[in-house]
């Protein structure tokens, strides 16, 4: 038994949504990647109660957590310890801060209680990983991560993850390793969430079910665009795959609905033909290049704040032992 833990979880890009239209036999699913950005970190202690610290977290990590631990009262599992959220991520603005919250808080509690559990029966206790697998297993295994989603189709409306109703996690595919010499910027305006955690479920209702032929361009960017450029290296045929894949289906929803700097920073970098994108529902932008950095400032002005660069993770969590 472990007496004290310190574990790290590392946040994800969300390249976009697949099947929300219906056009194959699955629903669901998405591709996206691990970085080494700003990060969340979980002390756990041993001891003869459960002490979960949740105070300093939002409305809607507070309800995932909450779910994770009914679900290890309803396995029957014995869990005690101390657990505080040292550190987190920013929340809501597209990093996967709420599922690597969640996961970390399971996977320590599940090093100090000795449950030996692996990642699928973490993954399913977390409730999470139902619309998309990429931010569940990039905190297990870090790097390229593809996902298909659920057999068949909802019978009402598609869902967003903070709404699970009970569906099995999403199937993951594939895991590749990302290329070590690419890098990761984030861009930040000042704005808001434009569709706040509160409102995911009416937005998906909204803007759901997508176009059959959108969804086909979809896939044939990400397993012919996507995956390939990252296995071969090649950044431009890289670039140019992850903005067809952003330009149509759900993901272009998504950045519709952004606020007009969010639009327009993501059309002044697609323009310089770098890979770009809106990491899940935004607002966060993000560009992964070898040597962009010292571009984006000239290219953007002083309209957005840039962070990084951030190598790209091709592990997962990290754990320290006390």
């Amino acid at each position: 038994m472990k007496t004290h833990i310190t574990l790290r979880a590392y946040p994800r890009l969300h390249f976009g949504l697949v099947d929300l239209s219906g056009a194959t036999q699955r629903s669901y699913g998405g591709i996206g990647a691990a970085f080494e950005g700003p990060s969340t970190r979980i002390d756990a202690v041993d001891s003869s109660h459960l002490d979960v610290n949740l105070e300093d977290l939002d409305q809607e990590t507070r309800a995932s957590v909450s779910r994770a631990l009914s679900n290890i009262t309803d396995r029957r599992l014995k869990v005690t310890g101390v657990f505080a959220v040292a550190e987190r991520m920013p929340s809501h603005v597209g990093l996967g801060s709420t599922t690597a919250t969640t996961l970390a808080l399971l996977k320590s509690m599940d090093l100090i209680n000795d449950w030996g559990l692996g990642s699928t029966a973490l993954i399913d206790m977390s409730s999470r990983g139902r619309t998309s697998g990429v931010g569940s297993h990039t905190f297990f295994d870090g790097g390229l991560i593809a996902d298909v989603g659920q057999r068949a189709h909802p019978t009402g409306v598609y869902r967003p993850s903070l709404a699970p109703n009970d569906r099995s996690p999403s199937l993951k595919l594939g895991r590749w390793l990302m290329p070590s010499q690419w890098r990761v910027h984030l861009l930040f305006s000042a704005t808001r969430p434009s569709v706040p955690p509160e409102q995911e479920a009416e937005f998906f209702s909204l803007v759901t079910p997508t176009e059959h032929s959108e969804t086909l361009t979809q896939l044939a960017a990400l397993y012919h665009g996507i995956v390939p450029a990252a296995l071969e290296e090649d950044l431009i045929r890289f670039a140019g795959a992850l903005r067809e894949f952003q330009s149509v289906g759900f993901k272009a929803r998504e950045i519709a609905a952004q606020p007009e700097i969010v639009r327009a920073t993501l059309e002044v970098l697609w323009s310089e033909g770098l890979a770009a994108g809106l990491s899940s529902l935004g607002p966060t932008v993000f560009v992964i290049s070898e040597d962009a950095g010292p571009r984006l400032a000239a290219l953007l002005g002083g309209n957005v704040e840039v962070q990084g660069p951030y190598a790209l993770r091709n592990e997962g969590y990290h754990e320290f032992h006390e």
